[in-house]
């Protein structure tokens, strides 16, 4: 297998510890795509609270280490190289990242991610916004043969349309199934009344908006499509789902005036505990609202 030379990269966030599962990911969206593989390392010299001082030599190891870790699970002929970039972890890796197919995070670096993306609101905050992520538990594993769904989670169904088609995609090129999952309810003491009245209504219109996106996509799809509209709160259905899914699929918010690219705390509690990988798609685009004078997030639910 060799390196399509005009594919966008994979990029893998190379941190001070141990990178096996992030690597594992990357290596397999590698072989998907006959991409290149490129390992970057952020690092800020001077002292450590966790070890001894950061120093350009120390990076410099750091990063022979994850070149010959990726050597050992990355297909032969495929690219693989390495960047150093000084700066904060994860925030340097995306500013140097806008060209990524994806950018790998091993979860140990959540932190840093959710700082990266909500501390400003520059030109780089807006560029970071627009990059796939991809978050990987430590310890992560795929089988050899996964047969287990792309689990994909709607907010809105109404808004759903370029998160569907982007996640179909995905089940295309990696022959899984797709598993659409959309959850709903309502503030207490108005849900029961609605479930009770309006509830098998209310997830027909659900399905039927789901359905609108998908019905001209599904001809000629080689994998099957199930969506499954649930009443309930979204985090215990979409952890139930992670436990049974190879990759779980997140619309990610676009920028908001104040607080730059949010991430929703359903969002941010999946990245935490999902048992498999979480791959956070932008997906809500930029407008300018001039009630507020300011960029706004054209969905602010999740």
């Amino acid at each position: 297998m060799s390196t399509n030379p005009t594919a966008a990269p994979v990029v893998v966030s190379v941190p001070r510890g141990e990178l096996d599962a992030a690597l594992r990911f990357a290596a397999a969206e590698a072989a998907v795509h006959r991409c290149p593989i490129r390992l970057v390392h952020a690092y800020e010299p001077g002292p450590s609270l966790s070890g001894p001082p950061v120093t350009e030599a120390g990076a410099a190891r750091v990063m022979r280490h994850a070149l010959r870790d990726a050597q050992a699970v990355v297909d032969p002929g495929l690219s693989v190289t390495g960047e150093l970039v000084r700066g904060p972890c994860v925030e340097a890796v995306l500013d140097t990242s806008t060209d990524a197919r994806v950018v790998v995070l091993q979860r140990r670096d959540l932190l840093h991610l959710i700082r990266s993306l909500t501390r400003s609101l520059d030109g780089a905050a807006v560029r970071r916004s627009q990059i796939p992520l991809a978050c990987v538990p430590p310890a992560w594993t795929a089988p050899d043969r996964d047969v287990r769904p792309i689990t994909v989670g709607i907010d809105a169904p109404e808004h759903s349309a370029d998160l569907l088609r982007a996640s179909v995609a995905l089940a295309r090129e990696h022959g899984a199934p797709l598993r659409v999952l959309h959850t709903w309810s309502f503030p207490k003491p108005y849900d029961e009344a609605v479930l009770l009245r309006v509830g098998r209504e209310w997830e027909a219109w659900a399905r039927e908006d789901i359905e609108h996106v998908l019905r001209p996509l599904r001809p000629g799809l080689p994998v099957d499509v199930e969506v499954e509209v649930q009443h309930g709160a979204p985090l215990p259905a979409l952890l139930a789902a992670a436990a049974e899914s190879r990759l779980v699929v997140l619309g990610r918010h676009g920028i908001h005036r104040e607080i730059g690219s949010r991430l929703g705390p359903v969002t941010r509690a999946v990245l935490h505990d999902a048992p498999c990988p979480v791959l956070l798609i932008p997906t809500a685009a930029l407008h300018h609202d001039r009630s507020t004078n300011g960029l706004v997030d054209t969905d602010r639910r999740a």
